[in-house]
């Protein structure tokens, strides 16, 4: 109908009667409830698949932005403009897998084998490279311990125990027969090279036999668990107050049990968020 100086500023502005202007209002908001709906649907989407939260939601947003500009347009008489492509979102790229040694200190292990590296007198990183009397009866001329490969450090441990009389080598003063087991046990060739990757994984196996994941299962309990150990590692307390064999005591029953109950829990955390456990997980 003609306007006139009667008319609403709205509808002189925009050249709608008022019947028009209602009817946008409700298509607007209409096309506000389907996007708020649509965002809401993404975003519970994106509860179940938080990678794809961003794209699920931003794409929902679009289509709400593209829907109201065109009834917009539609109404007013506009020519409709093709909204631009809107460039394609960075995928990101999927988790990195977890090393082997990483998978070998999961489950609380890293909390242990830290300990008893520490009761060894090998804590810390520089603990791969320690040998029996901290190097006083290492060979001049050899390569340092981390670079040499199993076999070379089955002559080495011949060659420290003619000097010292006793020869455990690395983080985790693995004695020869020891890494004898271990080799047969993960069916190594010896010219694997005894990296800290790989004397982890060989504590990891270690720890295993010994009874760790006895001990996550719960069919053995947290003392039967340290005397086991005690019998490996000759510096943790046993259930007497000393050591197995008399020598240094570098762990006692309260930081070893406190190193159980640390462990124990960050395991049991994994298992609830459906880490799987299995022995071979680290191998």
């Amino acid at each position: 109908m003609p306007l006139d100086d009667r008319d609403p500023y709205w509808a002189k502005r925009f050249r709608m009667t008022p019947q028009q202007m209602d009817d946008l209002r409700q298509t607007v908001e209409a096309k506000v409830r389907a996007g708020y709906d649509a965002g809401t649907r993404a975003i519970a989407k994106a509860g179940e698949a938080a990678g794809h939260l961003q794209a699920e939601a931003g794409a929902a947003v679009d289509r709400f932005k593209t829907g109201v500009q065109a009834e917009m347009d539609r109404v007013m008489g506009r020519p409709a403009i093709k909204p631009t492509p809107a460039a394609p979102r960075p995928v990101q790229a999927p988790p990195r897998p977890p090393s082997k040694r990483d998978a070998a200190r999961n489950f609380g292990a890293g909390v242990i084998m830290e300990r008893i590296s520490e009761g060894e007198g090998a804590g810390g990183e520089g603990g791969y490279e320690v040998t029996y009397g901290h190097g006083r009866y290492y060979p001049a001329g050899w390569p340092k311990l981390t670079d040499l490969t199993l076999d070379q450090v089955t002559q080495l441990q011949s060659e420290i125990r003619k000097r010292g009389g006793q020869s455990p080598v690395g983080k985790y003063q693995f004695m020869p027969g020891a890494l004898g087991d271990l080799r047969m046990s993960l069916k190594l060739t010896g010219q694997e090279k005894f990296t800290p990757e790989l004397q982890d994984r060989l504590m990891r196996e270690r720890m295993s036999y010994r009874g760790y994941d006895e001990f996550l299962a719960g069919k053995i309990d947290a003392q039967a668990l340290q005397q086991r150990f005690a019998n490996e590692w000759r510096s943790v307390e046993a259930r007497n107050g000393r050591t197995v064999d008399g020598q240094h005591l570098g762990t006692t029953t309260d930081q070893i049990q406190s190193a159980f109950g640390a462990a124990k829990a960050e395991a049991d955390h994994l298992i609830d968020l459906g880490d799987d456990p299995s022995v071979l997980a680290w191998r």
